[in-house]
This record gives C-alpha cells, sequence and structure tokens, in this order.
C-alpha cells in the first residue's frame, strides 16, 4: 500500500510501503527460524537418536515396579516373582534391545539404512538376557522378602542352644557383638527350630522376625549377668516387663518370665 493510502497526507520517497519499518525485527526472527529448520535438516539423525534414547530410559523407568503386581497376580509364590521378572525383563530386554540396535545404525549409517533383521535378533538377544536377569531379580526379591518378613515357625522355646551362648561370649564382647555372634551360633548349632529363611537372616547376625519385628534376647537377671539371656519375641518381652518392670529387680526370675508367656 503506497504511502498508506493517503499519498495526500504522506510521501514514500524509497517505495518501501508503511509497514518498512518492522524489518529490523521481522528479518532477525525470519533469519533465526530459517537457521532452526536448516540445522534440524541437517541434523535429523542425530535428533532421532537422542529421542530414541529417550525412549530406552523411559521403557526401563516404566518396567522397574511393573515385575510385583504382575507377581502378585499370579498368586505370589517364589515362582510367580520369578515368572513375572522373566516376563517383564524379557518384554523390556526386546523393546530396548530393537531400540538400542535402530539408534545405532541409524545414526552411523542413515536411518534410510536400517538392517532389520539386525533389529530383530537384537531384540532376540535383549528378550532373552531381559528373561534370565528378570527371573533371577524376582527369585532375589521374593527371597529377601521372606528373610525380613517371615513372621511364624519360630520355635516356641526361648532357650538358646548353650553352645550359642558359650561360643558368643568368648572374650568378653560388648553386648552388640555378644548379641550377634549368638544368632550366628543358633544358626550353627540350632538348625531345627527355625525355618530355611529364618536362619539365612541369622547368618547375618540378625535376629529372626515375628509378625514382623526382630526377636530380643531378654537378660533373664538384668544386665549383672551380661550373658544369661533367652530369646522373647517382643509381644513377650513386652508382656513379662510390664507384669515386673522395666529396671532388673527381685521379681525378675525365669519362673515369673515363664509364668507371662
Amino acid at each position: 500500500m503506497y504511502c498508506a493510502d493517503n499519498p495526500i497526507m504522506f510521501v514514500d520517497p524509497s517505495g518501501r510501503g508503511f509497514w518498512s519499518f518492522l524489518d529490523p525485527v521481522v528479518k532477525p526472527i525470519g533469519n533465526a527460524v530459517s537457521s532452526a529448520v536448516g540445522w534440524v535438516s541437517d541434523n535429523a539423525d542425530l535428533i532421532i537418536t537422542i529421542v530414541i534414547v529417550a525412549a530406552v530410559i523411559a521403557v526401563t523407568v516404566a518396567t522397574l515396579g511393573a515385575a510385583a503386581p504382575l507377581a502378585a497376580a499370579l498368586g505370589g509364590s517364589l515362582l510367580a516373582s520369578i515368572a513375572a521378572g522373566a516376563i517383564v525383563g524379557a518384554a523390556a530386554g526386546a523393546i530396548t534391545g530393537a531400540l538400542i540396535s535402530v539408534a545405532s545404525q541409524g545414526y552411523s549409517n542413515g536411518y534410510g539404512n536400517i538392517n532389520w533383521n539386525d533389529v530383530g535378533m537384537s531384540a532376540l538377544i535383549g528378550g532373552a538376557t531381559g528373561a534370565i536377569f528378570g527371573g533371577a531379580g524376582g527369585a532375589l526379591s521374593k527371597s529377601v522378602g521372606m528373610i525380613g518378613g517371615a513372621t511364624k515357625n519360630v520355635s516356641s522355646s526361648i532357650q538358646l542352644h548353650p553352645k550359642s551362648i558359650v561360643m558368643a561370649e568368648i572374650g568378653n564382647p560388648s553386648f552388640r557383638t555378644f548379641r550377634k555372634r549368638l544368632w550366628i551360633n543358633e544358626a550353627r548349632f540350632n538348625t531345627t527350630e527355625y525355618e530355611a529363611q529364618q536362619l539365612l537372616r541369622m547368618a547375618l547376625g540378625k535376629a529372626p522376625v515375628v509378625d514382623g519385628r526382630s526377636m530380643h534376647l531378654h537378660h533373664v537377671v538384668g544386665k549383672t549377668d551380661l550373658y544369661n539371656v533367652v530369646k522373647l519375641t517382643y509381644s513377650q518381652h513386652m508382656a513379662f516387663h510390664k507384669a515386673f518392670g522395666f529396671r532388673a529387680n527381685a521379681s525378675w526370675t525365669l519362673a515369673n518370665l515363664l509364668s507371662t508367656l
């Protein structure tokens, strides 16, 4: 539009038009957009590769906790955990294996030159590897849960094996050291009193678990005889102390303890 459609009031000697004053702003923006489009075009393979790598990471993160609900749906047993881990691991491994193959080939040779046989082979290898490690992870996870959460099948006897105590008190150790040694020795000398998952925990120096709580060692006559102890569940221990006090006194006897069980 010449002279803003008013040649009587305005002149336009250069003939560039009314909106020419925007050129210093518009042209740099146009140049920037053009440069960006050119860069994307020139680096398309790199951009696609970055997107694929992000997808691999997303698949890995998304499948981290997927095995647990599947294992529960399959029954929650050790075999169910192994199967669920293998299934999820195989799926994740196959997807990531294929994506990594595509990204590697595409970035090196261009995405128009993908060898899909190699992609399929990578998917198979990734799936097989994922199934193996996923199944092993499911087994380990279930085993750890069994060790940490066992709630029954600990002997009702409060007495510890005599050898467990004798071996644990060698050298007059601190009670903390004594306690750790004691459970390790119980796992060695008193194996018939505990289930396998409890023995695994005890072999690490940890107390067996009953109803979600570690068992306690109770000083029969107080800490004046540091190594004269019996094993009690948390509820048994609290029942005794509520009946006979939390500080050692004359009523702290084995007979009174047995009366609270």
